[in-house]
């Protein structure tokens, strides 16, 4: 029997030729008991089956979105949604059970909120029993801005007000992998009062295909390239000292990560492109390079830059 609640929850699930995993995505939103629900699938343009999965779920629509990746897939979702409350959900990973109606009973106790935040864990996909890789505990108030911009923004663990989209816009489309953290660096900026929740709440799949778990230079490049480009547009917007600080020294970082790991495959290119771009926003970022390094330790990054280079070593441009 279903519990009758307050609040229409809308789940937005971007999805492209992810049939195997959707199924465990939608049926963890059915096995919520909660109503009212609609849970909204933006499908790419896949052709391996999703159409119709999905017709075998009541209460459950699918949208067809030309392939422009998976953030103006949720920008469609979330404009077409009719919950009050929003929730992002990623057709690889699932949600634990029961928590609609906690998020649903936690707004309706705390009017003044806009957003809800659960744990996180991920897991590694494929083995016989499953093994939790890492687990993220909601983090607190005070440390918001700082867990956004340095840490794992996690936005699958979160439930938003839909004021906070009318209030605060969309995802920005410049970016095709950071813009999730982009986003809720905007939330943080804006202080939005928000209240966490001490129990897990969404299950992160780690796979071969995952963007974000991956695990190839590629694809780390890519986001770190990304990231910078975050980091240089929020320093050209700073709004104090505060922030200027905040972005500069979060770019000082990103850009050293991304040298050290390009030295590491040999992917000389990038490294200096990310010395130019590094030393061009802070004169002692050659300091702070040469410091990671020693740390970091040269005969460790020696031996990797001299083993054969493999197919996953591929250089992105910076």
């Amino acid at each position: 029997m279903l519990l009758v609640n307050l609040f229409k929850i809308s789940i937005i699930t971007p999805t492209l030729n992810r049939v195997k995993y959707l199924s465990q995505a939608i049926e963890s939103v059915q096995a919520q008991n909660y109503t009212p629900v609609e849970h909204i699938v933006v499908d790419g343009g896949s052709t391996d089956g999703t159409t119709e999965l999905v017709a075998k779920y009541p209460n459950t629509i699918l949208l067809h979105e030309s392939e422009q990746g998976p953030y103006a897939a949720l920008n469609k979702g979330i404009q077409i949604c009719s919950g009050e409350i929003i929730g992002l959900l990623n057709s690889d990973d699932y949600y634990d059970t029961g928590v609609f109606s906690l998020v649903s009973d936690t707004f309706i106790g705390r009017p003044e909120v806009m957003a809800v935040l659960g744990g996180s864990q991920v897991f590694r996909d494929g083995e016989v029993e499953r093994k939790t890789q890492i687990i993220y505990p909601p983090y607190p108030e005070e440390k918001f801005i700082d867990s956004v911009v340095f840490g794992v923004p996690m936005i699958n663990a979160w439930f938003f007000r839909r004021e906070v989209f009318r209030r605060f816009g969309l995802f920005d489309l410049r970016y095709q992998l950071a813009a999730d953290r982009d986003f809720m660096i905007r939330l943080a900026l804006e202080r939005i009062p928000y209240t966490t929740v001490m129990r897990n709440f969404m299950n992160y799949r780690q796979h071969p295909d995952s963007l974000t778990f991956e695990g190839s230079y590629r694809t780390a490049s890519r986001m770190l390239t990304e990231n910078c480009r975050v980091a240089r547009n929020r320093l050209a917007e700073a709004k104090s000292e505060y922030e200027q600080k905040l972005f500069s020294s979060w770019h000082r970082q990103l850009s050293i990560d991304h040298a050290l790991m390009a030295l590491q495959v040999r992917d000389f290119r990038t490294a200096v492109q990310c010395a130019r771009e590094g030393t061009r926003l802070d004169a002692a970022w050659i300091n702070s390079f040469l410091l990671a390094l020693i740390r970091g330790g040269w005969k460790r990054i020696r031996l990797r830059l001299f083993r054969p280079r493999s197919e996953s070593d591929e250089p992105t441009a910076l």
